[in-house]
């Protein structure tokens, strides 16, 4: 039961590698926000004055997030409608990139919220319940309004699946036996 402890908290590091990569990607390609105000000159180099300089984008929870090939892991799997029970939901389709990582949701008490910047945020959520990304992303995941995933429904996904089995025990190393049905229902 400990290995799959330790499992399940590698599944959450790599979810948490997900807004890693976001925020990598963001800030690598130099992508900038669709205003819905146009801003003169002098309001542009105000703002830009405001950005952040240098970013360091390592997190001392996380062990696997400045890891390449961890970020294009996530990537996969923040795009992979599989996650979700009903598998019509990704992460993406709450948090679409062409929308700025966000969008109202109005199944959902509350709007999305984006994931800009998220890598430097110290709260994560509305109300601020999870402290870093790779806790954050469990909440979505498991919500019955909105993925409505369980961590078993995750371990089969990658366990089953070729290229995500292959990436994942190069990253973390041997997957866990999941073939006993009470262990894992």
């Amino acid at each position: 039961m400990k290995s799959f402890v330790k499992y399940l908290l590698k599944v959450f590091l790599v979810l948490g590698a997900i807004s890693a990569y976001i925020a990598f990607d963001i800030h690598q390609n130099k992508q900038q926000a669709r205003f819905v105000c146009d801003f003169d000159g002098l309001d542009r180099k105000r703002i830009e004055k405001l950005a952040w300089q240098d970013i360091d984008l390592s997190d001392e929870t996380n062990a696997f997030c400045n890891d390449p090939q961890a970020r294009k892991f996530g990537e996969a799997l923040f795009f992979d409608k599989r996650l979700s029970a009903s598998g019509e939901m990704s992460c993406a389709t709450c948090h679409p990139p062409q929308q700025n990582w966000a969008r109202h949701q109005p199944q959902l008490e509350r709007d999305v919220p984006s994931l800009w910047n998220t890598a430097h945020n110290r709260w994560y959520f509305w109300d601020g319940r999870a402290d870093n990304l790779w806790s954050q992303a469990a909440g979505p995941l498991e919500n019955s309004a909105e993925q409505a995933g369980s961590r078993t429904q995750f371990t089969r996904l990658i366990c089953q699946d070729e290229q995500y089995r292959k990436t994942y025990e190069i990253l973390f190393g041997p997957l866990p036996d999941t073939s006993d049905k009470k262990r894992f229902p």
